[in-house]
């Protein structure tokens, strides 16, 4: 019976508290990078990622929420190995549950970028 117990409370306690980190398109990299206030770019979410592994504030894994939506990108997003922390306390990068999140490299382009073509050669 005690062994029951104690193998259940470990498993409830874990190995250390994951930090969780929240990004929207619509965020703003000057929020505190909640579920409330997200950050905007995935940079703003590494950099704090980062902050906490190195202030040791992420014992049990940092887990970045991606809200659904569309993110822009326009330079290369870049990790290293300091960013992929460890078996027992991964960086793990996610979109928020059943939300649709796209990355895309190409350019938004606004309706008004758009006209007939009304050359008969390019026809």
């Amino acid at each position: 019976m005690k062994r029951t117990f104690l193998l259940s409370l470990v498993l409830l306690t874990g190995t250390g508290s994951a930090a969780e980190i929240y990004v929207s398109a619509s965020g703003n990299d000057n929020s505190p990078g909640t579920l409330r206030q997200p950050f905007q770019t995935l940079e703003r979410a590494r950099d704090e990622s980062r902050r906490l592994r190195e202030g040791g504030e992420a014992k049990g894994g940092i887990t970045i929420w991606l809200r659904g939506g569309t993110y822009y990108r326009r330079d290369v997003f870049e990790l290293s190995a300091r960013d992929a922390g460890t078996a027992d306390a991964p960086l793990v990068i996610a979109a928020y549950p059943a939300e649709s999140v796209r990355i895309s490299g190409g350019v938004l382009l606004p309706a008004s970028a758009f006209r007939p073509v009304r050359n008969s050669d390019a026809l």
